[in-house]
C-alpha cells in the first residue's frame, strides 16, 4: 500500500483493482483562535460523509471533531494533537463500504495552527499509464543541471513541471519531452525548507506566536514552488495522474523515460513494436531500441498475445535486443573516454583503448546488424581521433583488411506485386526456393526510395530474399551488380 504525502498541490492515489479513487488536497494552513495552546488541529472536509479517518499514532491525538455544516452538504473531520518532533501526523483515510484503505501523512503542523485538506471519492474511470525507466544513460554538459527526456505515442499525455521543457517528434512518430533541471536550485530549495521549519519551531518553543506568522507565509510559498519543481505530472484528459520524482537527481545527469498506456491492445503493441523494427536502420540511439524492446515484451506478456506468434516475437525481440546492447556499449566506450581525456587528456593510453574498443563495436554491428545506417560516417569520425593520437602514430602491428562481398542494383515492382518499394526489407536466408512465414531471415538492408539497393553480405549468404516476393534468390561468390530486380517475377 503506497504511503501519500500531502502538500499544496493535487495528490491522487488508487487501489490498482478499485473502481474509486480518492482526491486530496490541501486547503490551507492558518492561525486558530479555538485550538488550545500547545496543540495543532488538523481538518478534514467533504462533500461526502460516511469517512472513516483514523491516526495512525494515537498517543497525544484526541477524539474526532465531527461537524456538519446548516445545509448538511458538507463534512468535517478535525483532530486536536500535541505537535510532534518533525511536525507530521499520519492518518488512515477509508470510507464504509468502501474497499479504499490508505495512509497519508499531514505535514508542517504547528501550535495554534489548523491545517485543512479536502477529501472527494471519485469514480476511477481513468486511463492508466506506465513510466518505465532506462535510468541514467549519461551526462548531459550543463553545470549543475540535469536532463530528464520523456518519450511517448500518447497524444494526449500532459508533462506539467515548474521547470523548462521543449517537445519535439522523434523519426518514429513519438512525442520527445525534454525537461531541464536545476538540480543546485533544487537541493537549495529544499534547504531552505528545512531551516525555516528549523526556525518556526524555535520560535514556538519560546511562545512567540506572532512572529511565525510571516515565516509561516515565506515556508508556504516556498514549500510550494519545491513541490512544482521535485515531481513532474504525468496525466491529462482521461489519464490517471502519475508522479516522476526528481529528489534524487545529481547534476549533468540524463534520465531517458518511456510513458506506455496498460490498456493498449496486443494489437497497437505489436504494430508499433514492428515498426520500429522496420526504422531501426536509420537509429544509433540507444532510448530508440529499449523503447522497442519494452514494447516487444509487453506485447509478448500480453494476455491476448496468440500462442502461434509467440516464438516469433520472441526472436524479434532477441534482435533488438542484442541491438540495443551493442548500442549501448557504443555509447559507453564515449562515455569513458571523454572521461579519461577529462581526467588525464587526451594522449593516455586509456583513451586510445577506449576509442579502438568504440571501432571494434562498429564492425559487430556491422557484421550482425548490417542495415542499420550511418556507421560508416561514425567510424571516420572515430578513426580520425585515432590518427592522431600518439600510440596511432607509433603503432607496428600489420592491419589486414577482410572484404566482405558487396552487391547493388534496382528493384521494381512486376505484374502483381503490389508492397511499396521503398524501404522494402531484404534478408539473407538459407533456403533456395519458397520462402515460407516461418523461414529463419536475417534483414541485412532495405530498399531505397527510388528503388535502389546496395548491401554488404554476411559471411555464407548464398540466398537472398525480397519482403514480399515468394522465393528466395540466388546469389554466387563473384556477383556485385545484380542489374534490375523485377520483384514477383518468377525465376
Amino acid at each position: 500500500m503506497k504511503r501519500i504525502f500531502f502538500s499544496a498541490f493535487l495528490c491522487i492515489c488508487s487501489l490498482a483493482a478499485s473502481s474509486q479513487s480518492i482526491e486530496c488536497k490541501k486547503i490551507s494552513t492558518e492561525k486558530a483562535s479555538d485550538v488550545p495552546e500547545g496543540e495543532t488541529a488538523v481538518r478534514f472536509v467533504s462533500k461526502q460523509g460516511n469517512w472513516l479517518i483514523k491516526p495512525l499514532e494515537k498517543n497525544n491525538v484526541q477524539d474526532r471533531v465531527v461537524g456538519e455544516d446548516n445545509s448538511h452538504t458538507t463534512f468535517s473531520y478535525e483532530y486536536r494533537a500535541d505537535v510532534t518532533r518533525d511536525n507530521e501526523r499520519t492518518f488512515t483515510i477509508s470510507k464504509k463500504g468502501s474497499p479504499i484503505t490508505q495512509q497519508v501523512v499531514a505535514k508542517n503542523l504547528r501550535r495554534g495552527m489548523r491545517v485543512t485538506y479536502s477529501i472527494t471519492e471519485i469514480a476511477d474511470t481513468l486511463n492508466r499509464i506506465e513510466l518505465q525507466s532506462n535510468g541514467a544513460i549519461g551526462l548531459y554538459p550543463v553545470e549543475n543541471k540535469a536532463c530528464v527526456e520523456i518519450t511517448t505515442t500518447l497524444n494526449s499525455l500532459d508533462v506539467s513541471t515548474g521547470w523548462e521543457k521543449s517537445e519535439e517528434m522523434t523519426d518514429a512518430g513519438a512525442r520527445r519531452i525534454t525537461v531541464i533541471v536545476d538540480v543546485e536550485q533544487l537541493k537549495n530549495s529544499k534547504k531552505q525548507l528545512q531551516t525555516l521549519s528549523m526556525k518556526m519551531s524555535e520560535l514556538e518553543q519560546k511562545g512567540d506566536y506572532l512572529a511565525i506568522e510571516p515565516i509561516q507565509k515565506q515556508y508556504d510559498d516556498a514549500e510550494a514552488w519545491y513541490e512544482s519543481h521535485s515531481i513532474i505530472q504525468l496525466g491529462g484528459t482521461g489519464i490517471k495522474t502519475l508522479p516522476l520524482e526528481l529528489e534524487d537527481l545529481s547534476q549533468k545527469e540524463k534520465r531517458r523515460y518511456a510513458v506506455v498506456a496498460l490498456q493498449e491492445s496486443f494489437e497497437e503493441l505489436i504494430t508499433k513494436a514492428r515498426q520500429m523494427k522496420k526504422e531501426r536502420c536509420q537509429h544509433l540511439d540507444y532510448g530508440f531500441y529499449d523503447a522497442a524492446v519494452i514494447l516487444y515484451d509487453k506485447a509478448i506478456e500480453h494476455r491476448d498475445a496468440p500462442t502461434s506468434q509467440l516464438e516469433s516475437l520472441r526472436d524479434e525481440r532477441i534482435e533488438m535486443a542484442e541491438a540495443r546492447k551493442l548500442i549501448w556499449l557504443l555509447g559507453k566506450a564515449q562515455e569513458k573516454a571523454d572521461d579519461a581525456e577529462k581526467k588525464n587528456g587526451f594522449e593516455c593510453e586509456e583513451v586510445y583503448k577506449l576509442l579502438t574498443a568504440r571501432n571494434g563495436v562498429i564492425d559487430k554491428i556491422r557484421a550482425n546488424h548490417p542495415d542499420i545506417q550511418g556507421l560508416e560516417e561514425l567510424e571516420a569520425q572515430i578513426t580520425a581521433r585515432l590518427e592522431k593520437h600518439p600510440m596511432y602514430m607509433n603503432k607496428k602491428t600489420v592491419e589486414v583488411t577482410y572484404k566482405r562481398q558487396q552487391i547493388f542494383g534496382k528493384a521494381v515492382a512486376g505484374s502483381g506485386f503490389y508492397q511499396p518499394i521503398a524501404n522494402l526489407a531484404i534478408y539473407k536466408v538459407n533456403t533456395s526456393g519458397k520462402v515460407k512465414s516461418d523461414t529463419p531471415k536475417t534483414i541485412i538492408g532495405r530498399v531505397n526510395g527510388d528503388g535502389s539497393f546496395k548491401v554488404i553480405l554476411p559471411d555464407n549468404t548464398q540466398y537472398i530474399y525480397f519482403e514480399g516476393e515468394k522465393n528466395s534468390r540466388y546469389i554466387s561468390p563473384e556477383m556485385t551488380d545484380l542489374g534490375t530486380i523485377v520483384l514477383g517475377k518468377k525465376q
